[in-house]
């Protein structure tokens, strides 16, 4: 890694944050997790320009420091100079992985991603992303609960395989320097080419397409939100709406606030959800994501739990975003009762399996 390597806008924003009083850390996860402050944004930036400026030889420790990032954009979204902290650090550690590979134990995560496996045919198509593990039978139920949402036609790609891989659109892979990254992004652009309309249960999915296939993806929360009168007509949800914490998930609250669309869906099954940035407001990212999850399982269990104790001040049911975020804080917490938008689907509504 040189400094040739990064372009003006990447430099800036590497000699900004290393000296930065670390203004950004209370938000971090990572930090959270760890209990550290060379697990932040600050203390990942200002290693990866020491190195970038020939300050300091890279050996696989600091590659691991590097991976120790959600991807969550949650201290892009406190800098007063917008940084874009995660897209640098998923730069640096590009380069740093052609030199000294990948963590083995991203490594093994990653290869558990799998490439969609058909194109689409024309029409609507429903990408079920990485972070919604659904296998086979889940995911036709929920597509025919979309189908009938929006009144058209749906195809289903995507999910759980046959061998338990979850298929990926190339994002995730992408911010964990994996190896399969091209052939991943390779054949989510395939699959939809023949597209005319892409909801997508990963609202990054867009950013791993060619620029003329980006226009095609909408996060399927929105096209839900939009169809919540005609949800709730065959939803019949309960005359009292129950009440939910909504931790919408910080991994797809950066590139676009799907907040309002998750509550006017949630409403039409019945539930009115009340948003939770978890953590007494200072920290709403599980940490489930890759690679932080990979390199440092332990402290992402503790910043799960420290999500799950936040929201539970309230003493509602805890809904989260993706079924892998569930899953997660599932496992951290041990409390049984979280769910995704997805599984409540499931849960509530089993006809239309």
């Amino acid at each position: 890694m040189t400094a040739q390597q990064f372009d003006r806008a990447e430099v800036r924003a590497l000699e900004g944050c290393t000296y930065c009083p670390r203004l950004c850390h209370f938000v971090c996860p990572a930090a959270h997790g760890e209990g550290a402050e060379t697990a932040t944004g600050w203390g990942m930036m200002t290693l990866a320009n020491l190195i970038r400026r020939g300050d300091l030889t890279a050996t696989t420790d600091e590659r691991d420091a590097l991976h120790r990032c959600t991807g969550c954009m949650r201290c892009t979204a406190v800098c007063v100079h917008s940084t874009p902290v995660a897209d640098v650090l998923s730069h640096a550690r590009g380069l740093l992985a052609t030199s000294l590979g990948v963590p083995e134990a991203v490594d093994a995560a990653t290869s558990e991603l799998r490439p969609v496996e058909q194109p689409a045919a024309a029409g609507v198509v429903l990408f079920f992303g990485c972070g919604e593990r659904l296998d086979s039978e889940r995911r036709d139920a929920v597509t025919a609960f979309v189908s009938r949402a929006i009144g058209r036609p749906v195809a289903a790609i995507g999910g759980l395989g046959d061998d338990g891989r979850a298929a990926c659109c190339g994002g995730t892979a992408r911010r964990s320097a994996a190896a399969n990254t091209d052939e991943l992004e390779s054949a989510f652009a395939r699959a939809v080419e023949s597209a005319t309309i892409v909801l997508s249960t990963c609202p990054r999915a867009g950013a791993a397409l060619p620029s003329e296939l980006r226009h095609k993806v909408r996060p399927l929360l929105v096209a839900l939100g939009d169809h919540a009168d005609e949800i709730a007509t065959f939803a019949a949800p309960s005359p009292a709406a129950s009440p939910v914490t909504l931790h919408g998930g910080c991994d797809s609250r950066r590139p676009v606030d799907l907040a309002e669309a998750e509550r006017r869906f949630l409403g039409a099954l019945g539930l009115h959800a009340v948003d939770a940035f978890a953590a007494a407001g200072e920290q709403e990212c599980c940490a489930a994501a890759l690679p932080y999850s990979a390199v440092a399982p332990a402290g992402a269990a503790r910043a799960a739990a420290a999500v799950v104790a936040g929201a539970s001040l309230d003493a509602r049911p805890l809904v989260t975003s993706s079924t892998r975020c569930a899953e997660h804080m599932r496992a951290a917490s041990g409390d049984a009762s979280i769910r995704s938008i997805l599984e409540l689907v499931l849960d509530r509504w089993p006809p239309i399996r």
